[in-house]
């Protein structure tokens, strides 16, 4: 099989690119691990609960046990579904703040500040639900976006709290400088999620200039007999091996984990690791699967005296009238996402901006961090908060020449003291919070942390116990400068010192924006097309 571009991961990225790709004269092949499924469960904005851990849709990666955590593994939930973690995740659409890409720019990552990116968001962009919340957003893109809504009056609930404790409401949690409380803004059209296969496919699935092919898994890179360019991709679809070839370029968008992989199987990467692994060395770029960035919070959870979203709406009866309600309206408890509202807080009183992120659910979890999440069945609220800069980096790493061993990923999440301590501060800010009048008035009890931990030091146990990821990785294949000797990919996304060779999806972002990574990602996909139509016949 042959074509003018493959594209390898048909996730949020990737179905970006493929779809942006296809035109007349330009043929392009997607290739995508898992399935295409299509029911409620990947409709319903509520079905996220059943979809983060379930084999069918999420193969999820672990982390070597983290000594800054007790030795806990991290678990990142790994979408295998076309779609990717759009068709999965909470939908929560966050651009970030502006700053986070003129630190980029400032850092190597020419032509990807602000100013720069801003448009690149507006053109993604569909507002649903009303006129868009300011000037600057989108309204005739492909990714429809709305304001989380809940039957409910939760979100009411958290951000007159928010006001009570001298936050700022905003209109828009999507400004360039977010700096208050407001309502989430989510991937969302009539009720229904709305995920990158559904912006980006649905209107060029029959586009005889784009091949999906689902259920097939990308082994290793082809390159020419010098190694400096990427020439195709060898797979294996339904058991049985196969090489696409690739006349113009391959663009991998297989994510944080599986971009660094697929380099790394290949012989691209540092020569150390790639030596232990028994891969033989191609071309050096000691970046590869470094710089692995992602946001850890902690929650607080309170029992409430009003209805919230729990174990009780599972029971058959209700259910039932709640699926009917949403498959007839588009409302009801089933299409309220899991992140209702969000803000941006100071964990020190003066500091010039907020270092902190906060999102309210409106219902509370139980259980580990493995396999579909689990409602609680008493009524409960959780609010969790992170570090919206963290500091700490880890890195992937392959152990063996097989594509399907499993993956090495160390990360010491909270080796940084300052930030541990800024996580103790944004608790005592959510207990804070939850004494507003707005909730003091629905209070019960707190069940997490727990009234008993009131000391720096039991507050500080509870954050190492109990910390989780934000799903939010980034930045193990990095953009830099070409002159980054620990940069993988340059500015236009291209791997340095290949040719024929891009990377574009989260995995290149220098560190994790001050935002879910859904909204960024597809940002960068959309430039990553771009880039590629300018470049065409460059060589």
């Amino acid at each position: 099989m042959e074509a003018d571009y493959v594209v390898v991961g048909g996730g949020t990225a990737g179905c970006v690119i493929a779809a942006r790709l296809a035109a007349p004269g330009r043929s392009v092949v997607l290739l995508e691990a898992g399935d295409e499924r299509d029911n409620p469960y990947t409709r319903i904005p509520a079905g996220a609960l059943h979809l983060v851990g379930s084999p069918a849709y999420d193969s999820p990666i672990a982390s070597e046990p983290d000594p800054t955590a007790h030795g806990r593994r991290t678990i990142w939930s790994a979408a295998r579904v076309l779609g990717g973690g759009s068709l999965i995740s909470g939908m929560v659409y966050a651009r970030g703040w502006a700053a986070d890409y003129d630190e980029w720019a400032a850092g190597g990552a020419r032509g990807w500040s602000w100013a720069e990116v801003a448009p690149w968001f507006e053109r993604l962009e569909r507002w649903h639900g009303g006129p868009a919340p300011r000037p600057g957003r989108g309204d005739a893109g492909p990714v429809y976006v709305a304001h989380a809504r809940s039957p409910l009056p939760l979100a009411e609930l958290f951000l007159a709290a928010c006001e009570q404790s001298g936050l700022a409401r905003l209109s828009d949690v999507n400004a360039p400088r977010p700096d208050g409380a407001g309502l989430a803004q989510v991937t969302m059209r009539e009720g229904r999620r709305w995920s990158a296969a559904d912006a980006y496919l649905g209107e060029r699935r029959r586009d005889p200039h784009l091949t999906i092919l689902t259920r097939t898994r990308a082994l290793k890179l082809q390159l020419n007999a010098s190694g400096n360019r990427c020439i195709g991709v060898y797979a294996r679809r339904n058991g049985r091996e196969l090489q696409v070839r690739a006349r113009r370029e391959v663009i991998l968008a297989c994510g944080t984990f599986g971009s660094p992989r697929l380099l790394q199987l290949s012989g691209i990467g540092a020569p150390g690791l790639l030596q232990s692994a028994g891969v033989k060395l191609v071309h050096e770029l000691p970046g590869v699967g470094a710089n692995l960035s992602d946001q850890v919070g902690v929650q607080a959870t309170l029992a409430v005296a009003t209805r919230t979203v729990s174990r009780r709406d599972q029971a058959p009866w209700r259910a039932l009238g709640a699926f009917a309600r949403w498959a007839t309206s588009g409302g009801g408890v089933l299409a309220s996402p899991i992140v209702l509202a969000t803000a941006c807080v100071r964990s020190t009183e003066g500091l010039a901006d907020p270092d902190l992120q906060v999102q309210f659910t409106g219902c509370a979890f139980e259980g580990g961090d493995a396999g579909p999440l689990r409602l609680r069945r008493e009524y409960a609220v959780t609010t969790s908060v992170n570090v919206r800069r963290p500091r700490a980096r880890g890195r992937v790493r392959i152990t063996s020449p097989d594509p399907d061993a499993p993956l090495r990923v160390e990360h010491l999440s909270l080796i940084d003291a300052g930030e541990v301590a800024k996580l103790v501060a944004g608790l005592r800010w959510l207990r804070r919070l939850y004494a507003a009048p707005a909730f003091a008035a629905v209070a019960r009890d707190e069940l997490a942390p727990g009234p008993a931990l009131q000391s720096g030091a039991e507050l500080e146990e509870y954050v190492r116990r109990s910390s989780f990821t934000q799903y939010h990785p980034v930045g193990t294949c990095r953009m830099g400068a070409t002159d980054d000797p620990d940069a993988v990919v340059d500015p236009r996304l291209c791997v340095q010192g290949m040719k024929g060779l891009r990377v574009a999806d989260a995995s290149v972002m220098p560190f994790v924006p001050s935002a879910n990574a859904g909204g960024p990602t597809l940002m960068i996909a959309e430039r990553a097309a771009r880039f590629v139509v300018e470049d065409e016949g460059g060589g």
